[in-house]
């Protein structure tokens, strides 16, 4: 299953703070967040894309809770086919996927999501948290 929860962070821990005026890097950690906000802009886009990667994973049960109206947790549970202790390194990782090997995967995608973006976003904008096993565990 996995959970996120509203991370309290500030935006100055999250990036370089400063008035707009000369073109400078913005940091790593705001720019991560600017994407990941385009990617998960509400609670429901980030309820479809967790509701998606169990269906991806072969789920024929899922499970949501959400705490306080979603605003405090949402929990997704499944029992989909798991991820493997090998793979758990990338799992949250920017561009990281288990659907393409390459460009000229593209067209010959069955599944709802591939770019390896949502989890990541969730990490940057929240307090992720996966628990997940495979068959053989």
């Amino acid at each position: 299953g996995v959970a996120a929860r509203e991370d309290a962070s500030s935006e100055a821990a999250a990036g370089r703070e400063g008035e707009a005026g000369s073109i400078r890097s913005m940091g790593d950690a705001t720019a991560l967040r600017i994407c990941s906000d385009q990617v998960v802009v509400d609670l429901r886009s980030a309820l479809k894309e967790l509701v998606e990667n169990a269906l991806d994973a072969g789920a024929t049960k899922i499970e949501v809770k959400l705490k306080e109206h979603g605003s405090e947790a949402l929990e997704v549970w499944d029992n989909g086919a798991g991820i493997a202790q090998s793979d758990l390194p990338g799992v949250a990782r920017r561009h990281h996927t288990s659907k393409l090997g390459g460009y000229g995967d593209l067209g010959k995608l069955t599944s709802f999501g591939f770019r390896g973006e949502a989890l990541s976003s969730l990490a940057a904008l929240s307090t992720l948290s996966v628990a997940t096993r495979t068959r053989g565990d």
